[in-house]
């Protein structure tokens, strides 16, 4: 699995390039990493079907730092995905603090653009 570093957030982007599919962020759990949340389950499901791409997010300090801090990585992660797969809807598969990062990032990313 090759893993592309951005400057705030560490995403395995490999399926957009390939596949339709929609797109699903895999945002790990409280301590963990997204592979060895979901590579073994969901990710592997998501591979081998045409249902959803999976998109794996690591959030650097294992997701043991401010939930606040952490979010904007999943935000930078939703608009990075969003930009590349040509401004489709991207979805989030997540649980423990990965589900209040991506809860926290969509309300943030909601009120970012509501002017635009």
């Amino acid at each position: 699995m090759r893993h592309i570093r951005f400057p705030i957030c560490y995403l395995n982007p490999r399926s957009i390039y390939i596949r339709q599919s929609p797109t699903v962020l895999l945002i790990p759990r409280t301590g963990g990493t997204s592979g060895a949340n979901f590579a073994p389950n969901f990710g592997k499901l998501f591979a081998e079907t045409d249902y959803a791409d999976p998109v794996y997010v690591n959030i650097p300090d294992n997701n043991l730092a401010d939930i606040q801090v952490e979010s904007e990585y999943v935000a930078y992660a939703i608009n990075y995905i969003s930009a590349i797969s040509g401004h489709k809807n991207v979805s989030m598969l997540s649980w423990s603090a990965g589900s209040v990062d991506g809860q926290w990032a969509s309300m943030s990313l909601l009120f970012s653009i509501r002017g635009q």
